[in-house]
């Protein structure tokens, strides 16, 4: 089976991002290896002349705005106009006192910080722009793509914990469980939360298909269920916990979406991939789990540090601190008594975090994000097969719950902070702006745009054109009618 050159770019880019972009670190080597192929990706899909297709206008200004923020940061003012934002007068006092002339100045209080932040969505710019272009069975084949990666993050996970600390197989320095290719346990956990649903649509999907291989499809398919579900409690992260079961609600709603008898059967086999995951869990790893909720859930830093991030966003308001400023700027608002051991470096929760970066217009490009995202959701999940083939239809509900996870996600820790996640989030935003993608495969998505007619409308065509004594009874066989002349 040949693939066209875009999706193998597109399948590079996801193992790059999974196996290199596990960090959320800025400035290592392995962002950079990761951001020069995203820009050669890109430059290579606008060089070819392609655009973005069906992701819609809305989509397509968030992206820009996204894009666009930081870099309008890093455009220096001048004194007169600088010196008024909030927070300043203490630098431009300090410049004066030491005897030099006031510079031109950014918005940004760290420019190096920020132009880092920024060379860091090129990962999720080029997943976007390729993603869009894609056809129908390259989409396919990068969601198979995502599971396979999650489940060789579980394998290394696995192998990380029976080696012990000292294994080779822990790709990040201050890594001590099972984390797979990540430097945090909680955003492995986020990525195979994201990798259930996924494989919840070919579950669901398959349980309706009557080809011969369709048992053994189903078969992988339960294993690789039940094996994501051992390395989310291996893991031992709490919010990935809480994150699994939401995923697991999901997967249950991608198969009550289908016709009455094949939403039973798909309820029933997915709720026994479920409990052939608990079973694995209280055999493997119930101890380490439990022990993960003894503490009280509400005794946590999160809540000291958001109080900080809070008196400092309000400080910075309207403009913000800078994209990629929060280090820097939590110093100046932490106080004694909030002091904490460990090194606080996010804000462990994305919507304050970016709030206080970006001020007002971030604030609105996260307002304008969710009224989208909302829309769109209720839009995939009222669709129907007459719009839309059954699995693309499938992933692409898959993809509304991935993106709800990491939302949620991001409100207790900064999981789109690592490439690995951005660019799973960046996948799961087109496929739910447009879940079929062009229809034309052999174009591999370079040509026009084909809309596909729903098939109520080819059904209500062919029925006016068939001759009115002619009708098609539920055996098949065609047959005369009778008309009673009056």
């Amino acid at each position: 089976m040949r693939w066209p050159p875009l999706t193998w770019g597109v399948a590079l880019l996801l193992c790059l991002s999974v196996l290199l972009g596990g960090g959320a670190r800025q400035g290592l080597w392995s962002d950079a290896i990761l951001q020069i192929y995203s820009l050669l990706l890109i430059t290579a899909f606008v060089a070819a002349g392609r655009r973005p297709l069906g992701i819609g206008p809305l989509p397509g200004a968030l992206l820009v705005g996204l894009v666009g923020l930081p870099l309008i940061q890093l455009v220096p003012m001048p004194p007169m106009l600088w010196t008024l934002l909030p927070e300043r007068a203490q630098i431009a006092a300090d410049l004066r006192l030491a005897g030099v002339d006031l510079p031109w100045l950014p918005v940004s209080l760290s420019p190096e910080r920020t132009w880092r932040a920024a060379l860091s969505l090129l990962p999720a710019v080029a997943m976007v722009l390729a993603t869009s272009a894609l056809d129908r069975r390259s989409r396919r084949a990068v969601s198979v793509l995502i599971v396979a990666l999650a489940m060789a993050s579980v394998l290394a996970g696995l192998a990380q914990l029976a080696q012990g600390p000292g294994s080779a197989l822990r790709f990040h320095p201050m890594a001590a469980q099972s984390v797979g290719f990540f430097a945090n346990r909680n955003h492995y956990a986020a990525l195979l939360c994201c990798a259930i649903p996924v494989t919840a649509a070919w579950l669901a999907v398959t349980v309706l298909d009557r080809r011969p291989e369709r048992l053994f499809v189903l078969s992988i398919s339960v294993v690789v269920y039940a094996s994501l579900l051992v390395g989310l409690a291996a893991a031992q992260s709490r919010a990935g916990i809480f994150l699994g079961l939401l995923a697991g609600i999901g997967s249950l709603g991608l198969a009550l979406v289908h016709g009455r008898r094949f939403a039973r059967f798909g309820v029933a086999v997915i709720g026994g991939a479920w409990l052939l995951g608990l079973g694995l869990i209280v055999q493997y790893a119930v101890l380490g789990f439990l022990d993960r909720f003894g503490s009280d859930l509400f005794d946590d830093f999160r809540l000291a540090i958001a109080g900080v991030t809070t008196r400092a966003l309000a400080a910075f308001l309207p403009v913000g601190s800078g994209i990629g400023t929060f280090d820097g700027v939590y110093r100046m608002f932490e106080t004694p008594n909030v002091l904490l051991e460990s090194y606080v470096n996010h804000a462990h929760n994305e919507w304050l975090e970016l709030a206080l970066e970006g001020g007002i217009p971030a604030i609105a490009l996260l307002a304008l994000f969710l009224v989208w995202f909302g829309a769109a959701s209720i839009r995939i999940w009222r669709l129907t097969e007459a719009d839309a083939p059954r699995i693309d239809l499938a992933v692409a509900r898959a993809a509304s719950i991935v993106v709800t996870l990491l939302a949620l996600h991001s409100a207790v820790d900064y999981p789109l902070r690592t490439s690995a996640l951005m660019v799973v989030f960046a996948w799961a935003c087109v496929i739910l702006a447009d879940p079929t993608g062009p229809a034309d495969a052999s174009a591999g998505g370079s040509g026009p745009r084909r809309h596909r007619r729903p098939r109520s409308t080819v059904a209500a065509e062919r029925t006016t054109q068939q001759p009115a004594g002619d009708q098609l009874p539920r055996d098949g066989r065609a047959t005369r009618s009778t008309t009673r002349s009056s």
